[in-house]
């Protein structure tokens, strides 16, 4: 996990079945999340794990959201994820 020069933290992971959190950090006001997986979905949860937004194969979302961490869970297997997370 990188902060890069302008504000912009930078995060690559992998989510298997079990839910898990993803810290963003202090002062999050958007983020880009994308799917890198060619299999599997990619689940997210803004809520702490209450409800998940699907992310299908090689899918992204950009959302204006002051969260300081999320959740990700895959579908099956292990999928890969990239974040992109601007810092105010």
């Amino acid at each position: 996990m990188a902060t890069i020069a302008g504000g912009v933290k930078h995060i690559n992971g992998a989510a298997n079945t079990t839910a898990a959190d993803v810290n963003l950090g202090v002062g999050v006001n958007s983020i880009t999340i994308e799917n890198m997986d060619a299999t599997n979905n990619l689940l997210v949860s803004f809520d702490g794990g209450a409800t998940f937004k699907t992310l299908g194969i090689g899918k992204s979302v950009s959302l204006e959201v002051s969260v300081g961490k999320i959740m990700v869970k895959s579908s099956a297997g292990s999928v890969n994820y990239e974040i992109l997370a601007t810092i105010r």
